[in-house]
């Protein structure tokens, strides 16, 4: 689902304190071993190799925030855990719940993030210059580049540098707080790491508390600056996760495979023969069940639903056959548009293998 064409498979062979390797140390074939040739097997007829994703989401991290996470003692900069990390980690949850495929980047190394229409970013105090006008040149470019933290002011050597600021209109002014906002139609607490203390006229101010904005949308060229002075991931909270969704949907990012269960990841490969449908149940099976809660064993029902226009296999009707199990289902293509039921297990996966049929 990652866009890997290749496996690396830990602890193939088995050893002292390991479960379930596929061979033996001595070479005898465990029960893993017909799993795995299986798979490899079938991905190689289905030519997985050649599918080409459809992830229009880029995520993207700054290699000199992250060193700075080494730090024994960042003093002002001590939200960057939360920033580059937790926070980043929150919102690729986010992204894979509401069903959007995406690429994670190295802004110092990011020529191909042109190709994506919705750029991801977090932003603190200090960034090189060149990092700052890509964000710029990307947006100017037509994309819609989301920034979460504080607009940058210097350089990474601390010298005066603020072309992103100047180029969105967009000034932060760092003063921590924990406020309940209201952010387009909806209204959660969250802990903000300033305030945007200068915006264009023409700004759409979309997070705000009385007087104070947090969050604001401006036009940039022929794309689109989002700044968010807070980490926006919602861990499933149902106000925070729509609000990230409605965010996305300002860059018109549309998905062609979505489930009904934000705790479901899917995401489709495909090329002119067919297509690839993953589908990872992301409960863990060794959960508790509480109240409302699946019972670990027990099969719950989801809705996935397909667009074949958008992965190029238009057709009247479709074939989807687990690749890992016996399951085949024969569904017309708008049946597949609206949505199909699927029961999964907490843990549980599927890798359908997707032909079109007359």
């Amino acid at each position: 689902a990652g866009g890997l064409k290749g496996f690396n498979f830990h602890m193939f062979v088995g050893r002292t304190h390991w479960y379930d390797g596929a061979l033996e140390s001595d070479g005898a074939i465990l029960p893993s071993y017909e799993i795995v040739r299986d798979a490899i097997t079938k991905l190689q007829a289905v030519k997985y190799e050649t599918m080409e994703n459809f992830a229009k989401v880029a995520m993207v991290q700054y290699r000199p925030y992250l060193r700075a996470l080494t730090l024994p003692n960042v003093g002002s900069y001590n939200y960057f855990p939360d920033l580059v990390q937790t926070g980043f980690n929150d919102l690729a949850s986010d992204l894979s719940a509401l069903g959007h495929d995406y690429r994670i980047f190295d802004l110092t190394k990011g020529e191909r993030l042109s190709e994506y229409s919705t750029i991801i970013a977090p932003v603190a105090e200090y960034m090189d210059a060149a990092a700052q006008e890509h964000l710029l040149n990307l947006a100017q470019g037509g994309a819609h580049v989301i920034l979460f933290g504080l607009m940058p002011k210097t350089d990474c050597d601390f010298s005066n540098c603020d072309v992103l600021a100047k180029g969105a209109g967009l000034k932060t002014t760092s003063k921590p707080d924990l406020v309940q906002v209201e952010a387009m139609k909806h209204k959660f607490a969250v802990q903000t790491l300033g305030v945007i203390s200068r915006a264009p006229t023409s700004a759409t101010k979309i997070v705000k508390v009385g007087a104070k904005t947090y969050g604001a949308t401006v036009k940039c060229g022929k794309g689109h600056i989002t700044l968010l002075t807070f980490v926006p991931g919602s861990r499933l909270s149902p106000d925070r996760l729509g609000f990230v969704q409605d965010i996305l949907e300002t860059g018109k990012v549309v998905s062609p495979v979505t489930c009904s269960d934000p705790r479901v990841r899917v995401a489709v490969q495909a090329h002119n023969k067919g297509a690839l449908v993953m589908v990872y149940d992301l409960l863990d099976p060794s959960c508790t069940p509480s109240a409302g809660s699946p019972v670990p064993g027990n099969a719950r029902p989801v809705i996935l639903s397909i667009d074949l226009k958008m992965i190029g296999l238009a057709g009247r009707s479709a074939l989807l056959t687990d690749l890992l199990g016996t399951e085949v289902i024969k569904v017309p293509a708008k049946n597949l548009m609206s949505g199909i039921e699927i029961r999964l297990s907490p843990g549980d996966s599927r890798l359908y293998y997707l032909e079109k049929k007359s």
